[in-house]
C-alpha cells in the first residue's frame, strides 16, 4: 500500500482515493485469507511459494548479484 502510495499515485490524489484503495486492499486480503484458511492444501502451497519466493530473491541480492 506504501509502495502504491508512493509511486504510483500522483501527488494531487484526494483523500478519499487512498481510503478506496486501502478498503479494497483489505476486502480483497479477507477474501484471500477466507479461501486459505478453507483450503489449506492451497494455503499451504501458497504461502510454501511465497516464501521460496522471497528466500530465492534474498539469496540473489546477497551473493549472486554480484558474482556476474
Amino acid at each position: 500500500m506504501l509502495f502504491f502510495y508512493a509511486i504510483i499515485l500522483p501527488v494531487t490524489v484526494k483523500d478519499w482515493t487512498v481510503w478506496v484503495i486501502g478498503a479494497v486492499g483489505l476486502v480483497l486480503g479477507m477474501i484471500v485469507g477466507f479461501f486459505a484458511v478453507k483450503l489449506a492444501r492451497v494455503g499451504i502451497a501458497a504461502l510454501g511459494a511465497w516464501i521460496g519466493f522471497v528466500l530465492g530473491l534474498l539469496i540473489h541480492s546477497a551473493f549472486l548479484y554480484t558474482s556476474g
